[in-house]
């Protein structure tokens, strides 16, 4: 048996379906899939608006641009643009749309006025009352 010195192999590369050599991607927004087939779509990235939308405009920019648009000098479209507020905005308080954000009171307006007369009259009588007494 012939003795091996230094007898070096070179491993062949050996591709597998879907590691083959890489190509270049293209510019139109595609991911070449790894095998054949037809390309896929990348993920838009994620841009969730919760919590950080609100309000990103002054409330007086809000209501210089619907004088504007109410006295005809600029439509819905300009005034958003110029007075950087939402168009949906505009149109929302031009219809008398208004949103109430969060939850809904427990008392009325008239009951919570009732409340609190009671509660200052309790308290000049020298009986007030913490918000645990209630």
């Amino acid at each position: 048996m012939p003795k091996l010195k230094n007898l070096k192999m070179k491993a062949k590369k050996v591709f597998t379906p879907g590691s083959g050599p890489q190509k270049k991607p293209s510019t139109s927004g595609h991911k070449l899939s790894p095998g054949r087939g037809r390309p896929r779509k990348t993920k838009a990235p994620n841009r969730s608006r919760k919590g950080n939308y609100r309000h990103k405009y002054v409330s007086e920019n809000l209501d210089k641009a619907l004088a504007e648009v109410k006295a005809g000098r600029l439509s819905i479209r300009a005034a958003a643009k110029e007075f950087e507020v939402p168009k949906s905005t505009i149109l929302d308080r031009l219809h008398g749309v208004t949103k109430n954000v969060g939850r809904p009171t427990e008392l009325s307006e008239e009951e919570e006025q009732v409340l609190v007369s009671r509660l200052m009259i309790m308290g000049n009588w020298g009986f007030p009352l913490t918000f645990d007494d209630m």
